[in-house]
């Protein structure tokens, strides 16, 4: 099963930056680490559109796509892509769905350790200090405003990736995602018109993939 965020390029690239840097100063690693953890432990849901890009350690700059993206916390998300090309990516607990509407299939699986941390970091339970270390950096190219860099790497030994940089804004909201794997690809989530504790129906964390859809993985027949 694919991880989650090798999934969508998959999978989040720079479009409509703003031209402002982070700052230099302000909170250390731990304080911007617990800022980001008491952001998430205050936010049930999360709603917004988000862009992403990947760049390959091979290839240099590939495909950009972009869409919306729901988050109940915790255990559920969903990534509906409408540009390029139509692509639903849903977390539901330990099940992952994800549909390619012109390919006319749906994987069915469940999350694996190594894709498990990414969806630790956006809907999970587990205290951050405990998946990560973290380490204030300065990374003005993937600036979108006033904010700050805080790299994190994995405390266990991970497959799927190496690190994940994350751009944080002034209250510590989360802005940006950048994701290191193994192979030195990069993918790029910026997220942008987030909405907090404004609530997500039930329904849209259920996918019933079209008639005919050819269904792969653990939720296949046979």
């Amino acid at each position: 099963m694919k991880s989650l965020y090798s999934v969508t390029a998959v999978v989040l690239a720079v479009l409509l930056l703003t031209p402002a840097a982070a700052a230099a100063d302000g909170p250390d690693a731990d304080r911007l680490l617990a800022g980001l953890q008491d952001w998430l432990d205050r936010s049930t849901t999360l709603s917004g559109r988000f862009e992403q890009s990947l760049v390959s350690g091979a290839f240099g700059e590939g495909i950009r796509e972009s869409g919306l993206i729901w988050i109940h916390r915790p255990g559920r998300m969903r990534w509906d892509y409408t540009d390029p090309e139509p692509k639903t990516a849903i977390l539901n607990g330990d099940t992952t769905f994800f549909y390619e509407q012109d390919a006319g299939q749906m994987i069915v699986g469940t999350l694996t350790d190594g894709g498990g941390l990414l969806a630790s970091l956006l809907a999970g339970q587990e205290r951050l200090a405990a998946l990560f270390r973290a380490e204030r950096i300065m990374r003005p190219d993937l600036a979108q405003g006033r904010g700050w860099f805080l790299r994190l790497i994995p405390n266990m030994a991970e497959e799927a990736f190496e690190e994940v940089t994350l751009f944080l804004g002034r209250q510590y909201q989360l802005r940006a995602v950048e994701v290191l794997d193994a192979s030195g690809n990069r993918v790029l989530y910026r997220f942008s018109d987030l909405k907090r504790n404004e609530g997500i129906p039930e329904t849209v964390f259920d996918f019933e993939p079209p008639e005919g859809t050819e269904i792969l993985g653990e939720g296949a027949a046979g």
